[in-house]
């Protein structure tokens, strides 16, 4: 019999190679991306969801590299596949996709783990190349060489491993160049397991079928164009999948408080600035004892007592005002006037007693709340309202009373004592936290610069805004050794980082414009960071634009003395308040700051593209530096790479964070601009 067969001669079509093997990556790639999101779920039905997504796309891309690298095999004889066995074959790769994913997701990428995965995946690729190619039906029969069988299982099992192991080892730190890469090598051991088994292959006809040969090869076109459309389809379904969860993921933990489910309080300073006009009245409410409730009886206890205190504030109040999670025990309550419910009326209703039960035993416990009020003002910012709604409550817990409101006109001598006392106590206890944010390049999406941003937490009264107590600060003459306190903190951490190799190589840290009238104030700061052993160019001092309007000839001398000393000067707040360049040309300033007002209509509106393309070629003229702040929403993001400014710094990327918590690169971000949408943040 075997002298009665011939075996036909195929040549390879390059064209579909390259998209055969361009499916495989790209489908690795997604799958991997979809089995490292895992990490962020917790509830199982959707765990199971997208271990269900990921296998879906991993087995599709290799089916239909699978079936486009046959398309690429051709041959002078038509071929046809079998289409119970074309979908078996697809279960095979999709069952062994399945369990791989499952059991990473399980084992949470144990050495045993990996190896499983890596063995099932390349067991469930093998099985599902030679079953797609039982499929495969034609006027006479298929050989295999047994090296060839043996050799494709082995690459697809050590291919599958080392990928999984790859991805694993870097799923925690994230690096998109190499992320891909090991998507790209399970690719390649895919397709090259394929490409391996293939030239073990042989395809014979009797002898007297020569006659049916045709001239040019022939290419199953149905198959071809199913095995694109569907690897396609799948791939893309499952970006816009990843796309629209990850803008959904990003919504809840920015937007929403996880506890409560309420609108947490960046939510509300996120409206419009005329939309607090709506309300009569803004009130902060926290619950008394809370920390001693979670330290005696546990935080699931205080997470069931802030779900109660939450559904209790929303039922006392009109449909028409709503309720806002704040930090810790706080909740940010805006009252509306309703027809049948003054927002007076409302406020004398959140006072009434609160109950909760906090323990399994459905134990009753009676709770203390204590309320801080402001009344809303069209001529104030909603920042400066939350200030007086903040200091008011802090006024009712100093004085034991459940509400006290804030009044403009005895506020002063009211919160002056207690700022000013709380404030000495918590220099001299070191209160005062330094947090972080990010300076991005527009261009490569590295961080090598950050500000310093000063955060308070009162051990009592939770956060305090910094537009509240250096405002006091600066009041009481504390503002020098807060400023101390700061460069100290920065200097200590730019040492960490050093020994860290992180990537940081300045941090800017704001002087307040009192700190140009202070005798020694220079001496002072570079004495702190000469002590620490800090260089000089590592440190870039910020002044606003607002303080350059007195005395700018003792601004101008401070400011070079700082430049000979090695700092560099930036101007914050460029362009809101005198933005004379006649001014900005007598202080060596280094780095430009554009002011977030900018970006309020921003790219909607020409004329703000105008202005910013304009100040951003004026500073690249006179070679400074050019940071754009208040960045929040991708239409922006986008905009702004478009004019190609140097530095972007807002919550798109993120928000001032504790130094554990600093992200070095946002690549994969700015690589993905023109596909993904964030909501906006503040």
């Amino acid at each position: 019999m075997k002298d009665t067969l011939m075996i036909l001669e195929a040549s390879y079509d390059w064209r579909l190679i390259v998209l055969s093997v361009l499916i495989a990556c790209t489908g690795a790639y997604t799958a991997l991306e979809i089995n490292r999101r895992l990490s962020k779920l917790t509830e199982k039905k959707h765990i199971y969801k997208w271990i269900l997504i990921g296998a879906s796309v991993l087995a599709a891309s290799v089916w239909s590299m699978h079936f486009i690298g046959m398309s690429a095999y051709q041959l002078h004889i038509p071929l046809d596949n079998n289409q119970v066995w074309t979908v078996v074959s697809f279960l095979a790769a999709f069952a062994a996709s399945l369990t791989a994913f499952y059991v990473l997701h399980q084992k949470q990428g144990s050495r045993p783990a990996l190896l499983f995965a890596g063995l099932i995946t390349g067991a469930g690729m093998t099985g599902m190349h030679y079953t797609g190619m039982y499929a495969v039906s034609f006027a006479g029969t298929v050989t295999y060489s047994t090296g060839s069988i043996i050799g494709a299982s082995a690459i697809a099992v050590v291919g599958s491993f080392a990928a999984f192991a790859l991805f694993t080892y870097m799923k925690t730190k994230r690096p998109f160049l190499q992320r891909t890469g090991a998507a790209v090598f399970l690719g390649l051991a895919v397709s090259s397991m394929h490409y391996t088994g293939m030239e073990g292959t042989s395809f014979c006809i009797p002898e007297t079928y020569a006659l049916f040969l045709t001239p040019e090869p022939v290419v199953n076109q149905a198959a071809l164009l199913t095995a694109t459309i569907t690897g396609t389809a799948v791939i893309f379904i499952s970006v816009q999948w990843i796309l629209f969860q990850e803008k959904k993921w990003f919504y809840q933990t920015h937007f929403m408080d996880a506890i409560t489910g309420l609108h947490n309080q960046r939510f509300w300073m996120q409206q419009p600035p005329c939309w607090i006009n709506e309300f009569q009245t803004i009130v902060y409410a926290d619950i008394l004892r809370l920390r001693a409730l979670n330290q005696s009886y546990g935080f699931a206890s205080g997470d069931t007592v802030l779900k109660q205190v939450a559904g209790t504030l929303k039922a006392r109040i009109s449909p028409e005002s709503r309720v806002f999670k704040s930090e810790g025990s706080k909740f940010l309550i805006c009252l509306k006037d309703d027809t049948a419910f003054s927002a007076a009326e409302q406020l004398d209703a959140l006072q009434h007693p609160y109950e909760a039960e906090a323990f399994s035993d459905s134990q009753r416990i009676h709770l203390s709340l204590c309320f801080g009020g402001t009344e809303v003002k069209s001529s104030h910012p909603p920042e400066r309202l939350a200030a007086q709604a903040e200091i008011a409550l802090a006024h009712a817990k100093q004085q034991e009373r459940t509400l006290f409101f804030y009044e403009e006109k005895n506020h002063q001598e009211l919160s002056d004592e207690w700022m000013e006392s709380s404030l000495r106590k918590a220099l001299q206890n070191e209160e005062m936290d330094v947090y972080y944010q990010p300076q991005v390049d527009v261009v490569s999406g590295k961080v090598s610069k950050v500000e310093a941003l000063i955060r308070w937490d009162h051990p009592e009264y939770g956060i305090i805004s910094p537009g509240v107590f250096i405002d006091a600060a600066e009041r009481f003459g504390l503002i020098m050794p807060m400023t101390l306190q700061v460069v100290e903190k920065v200097c200590l951490q730019l040492q960490e980082w050093k020994i860290s190799s992180a990537p940081i190589q300045r941090v800017s840290i704001n002087l307040s414009p009192l700190h140009f009238e202070l005798v020694d104030a220079n001496r002072l700061i570079t004495d702190m960071v000469q002590r620490h052993s800090i260089s000089p160019e590592m440190i870039e001092w910020e002044l606003t634009e607002t303080s350059m309007v007195e005395n700018l000839q003792q601004m101008a001398d401070q400011l070079k003395e700082l430049e000979k000393k090695g700092f560099s000067i930036a101007l914050d707040d460029f362009g809101a308040g005198v933005s004379s360049l006649t001014r900005l040309q007598e202080l060596p300033i280094h780095t430009l700051k554009l002011d977030k007002q900018f970006m309020e209509g921003f790219p909607s509106q020409n004329r703000k593209q105008q202005v910013i393309q304009l100040m951003t070629n004026f500073a690249q003229l006179s070679g400074m530096e050019m940071v754009c702040e208040g960045v929040e929403t991708k239409e922006q993001l986008e905009s702004l790479q478009k004019i190609n400014v140097g530095l972007i710094q807002g919550y798109i990327f993120q928000p001032p964070v504790p130094a554990s918590e600093l992200v070095f690169s946002f690549s994969p971000l700015l690589s993905s601009s023109d596909t993904e949408e964030k909501e906006p943040e503040n």
